[in-house]
């Protein structure tokens, strides 16, 4: 993504540019939360934001490469059924 490889030049670029970009945003709009609704609103108020910016940061890292995706996703299922079985099994013991 050109996006990305052009924040990705800026040293902390993914951190940074969101940064910069929300402030501008805050600064020539600051009553946009309240425009747009309660969403938009939560985004722009409290500890929401940061969280929302590292949403996004991890989300432009995701690898989609489908062997991974499937390898990775299937191992931590089957350890949460197998750790669910061996502790539905230790109850019904007690």
């Amino acid at each position: 993504m050109k996006i990305k490889e052009t924040i990705e030049r800026i040293p902390g670029g993914m951190m940074i540019v969101p940064l910069i970009v929300g402030a501008i945003i805050n600064t020539l709009f600051p009553n946009a939360g309240k425009t747009f609704g309660s969403f938009t609103g939560a985004l722009m108020t409290g500890s929401l934001p940061i969280l929302a910016v590292f949403y996004v940061c991890m989300g432009a890292t995701i690898n989609f490469k489908a062997p991974y995706i499937l390898k990775k996703g299937g191992a931590l299922l089957s350890t949460k059924v197998g750790i669910a079985m061996i502790r539905t099994a230790d109850c019904i013991w007690l």
